[in-house]
């Protein structure tokens, strides 16, 4: 199997805000469900923010939202966190990825909560469109391209000798630190 390092990142990202005196952190995230639907899971970086922040003594389970893996979902997570957060809404979010976080971004803009004067935000997956954001994101970029022809290359290798023992590859992931954190 390949897979991404994402419980690195997520401790990476939570020391970060702490050297910068951001201790109310928030988390918007998303569930994987099962190719048949019936079945949902808790996402990798769901599980790891939540390790972490207990951990750390930091966590606040009002300040953790889970929806979709959309900019929609993102965007609807962020005006509720607002809502019903009000002055206490955390200084520093996580979002589990790029496309959730664009919708983030967007209402925290309709808000006129300044990104990242009042709330630095920090995304997973280092998409194209994360540079262009207004303000750029910072984001964890996980070598997906690599990741992609590891598998294929593996699948290959299986084919051709059923026998041989399954291997694991986990690439670590890098933190791009851009304009909507602190």
């Amino acid at each position: 199997s390949v897979t991404s390092d994402y419980a690195g990142p997520i401790e990476q990202i939570i020391h970060h805000f702490q050297s910068v005196g951001i201790n109310d952190i928030g988390f918007l995230g998303g569930v994987e469900t099962s190719r048949s639907g019936r079945e949902q899971f808790q996402d990798v970086r769901t599980a790891a923010f939540d390790r972490v922040m207990y951990a750390e003594n930091l966590m606040q389970p009002a300040f953790r939202f889970i929806g979709a893996f959309t900019p929609d979902s993102g965007y609807e997570l962020m005006k509720q966190a607002i809502t019903k957060l009000g002055d206490t809404l955390p200084h520093g979010f996580i979002v589990a990825n790029d496309t959730m976080a664009v919708g983030a971004l967007r209402a925290l803009n309709e808000a006129k909560i300044e990104v990242p004067q009042r709330v630095s935000v920090i995304s997973f997956n280092d998409v194209a469109v994360a540079k262009f954001t207004t303000p750029p994101l910072s984001t964890v970029h996980a070598a997906t391209d690599q990741m992609g022809q590891t598998a294929v290359e593996l699948l290959q290798a299986r084919i051709k000798d059923p026998k041989r023992v399954p291997r694991q590859v986990n690439f670590k992931s890098e933190l791009i630190m851009r304009a909507s954190s602190l």
